[in-house]
């Protein structure tokens, strides 16, 4: 009777976190993560390597990414990977890197289409990253000359850190253009100069 209990404890912890998944990439190489759904979802990424990884979300039929963004060394991200898209990572450093995903079916996309949400993208003009804060959605590390696409909420503040403490770069408002590119690099320089 206790080996049947230990075998079903044993089947409900591995139901559990086999949805959790590795990836390895290759130095200077890419992975495409093809998600099992035919619906949008959200995939947790979770960087185990202490170089940054590139993640791109592409269309299957080969076109551009429609986002993108520099995941920091350790750093942690969730990235919305819509229906007939696939999740692309690069390494670009000299060592292989390892990736951890798991991922859930979303909510219907029109729920970013609300009138309180704004499509806009960061771009770092500058050769240095730019690692940045933005609570409850993610930690994203834009690299140099990147562009990371995001939908963010209204009042959605973007933070960045500097001497150990958080300073506030940018709160998302209606000043914000549908489709704008925000450039961060200058923004950043104007704001440390204020503090």
């Amino acid at each position: 009777m206790k080996s049947f209990y230990f075998l079903s404890t044993l089947v409900v912890l591995f139901a559990c976190s086999s949805n959790q998944q590795f990836i390895q990439i290759p130095a200077n190489q890419k992975k495409a993560i093809n998600l099992s759904t035919t619906e949008s979802a959200n995939v947790d990424l979770k960087n185990k390597s202490l170089k940054d990884i590139q993640v791109k979300v592409r269309p299957s039929n080969g076109g551009d990414a429609i986002r993108g963004f520099g995941l920091g060394p350790k750093g942690k991200a969730t990235v919305l990977v819509e229906s007939d898209h696939f999740l692309e990572l690069e390494n670009t450093k000299d060592t292989k890197s390892k990736v951890s995903y798991s991922y859930k079916v979303a909510s219907p996309p029109k729920v970013l289409k609300e009138k309180n949400y704004i499509s806009f993208t960061l771009a770092n003009n500058s050769a240095k990253s730019i690692p940045l804060i933005i609570p409850s959605v993610m930690n994203p590390n834009l690299s140099p000359y990147s562009r990371s696409g995001v939908d963010l909420k209204l009042g959605q503040k973007i933070f960045f850190k500097k001497g150990g403490k958080r300073y506030l770069l940018l709160t998302v408002t209606n000043s914000i253009k549908e489709g704008a590119t925000i450039n961060v690099s200058k923004l950043l320089k104007e704001r440390q100069k204020e503090i």
